[in-house]
């Protein structure tokens, strides 16, 4: 895992999941249990997966994700 943030930081694989961890401290598991099987699939078709989540400021942060990746 591979986390980017607009100031130009980059965490990975450990040092990302720990970041999006503070991102989303109360959505975490639930948003990974949304994301972790789609980038398997891809993974599996011989696809990388890369998205992007924007992460608002305040409350927003803490919300489960509702969207779907193709």
């Amino acid at each position: 895992m591979v986390l980017a943030q607009k100031s130009g930081q980059v965490y990975i694989n450990e040092q990302a999941r720990k970041k999006l961890m503070s991102l989303w401290p109360v959505a975490y598991k639930s948003n990974m249990k949304k994301l972790i099987p789609l980038f398997s699939r891809q993974l599996n078709n011989g696809e990388i997966p890369i998205n992007g989540v924007k992460v608002a400021k305040g409350d927003a942060c803490t919300t489960d994700i509702d969207w779907e990746i193709e």
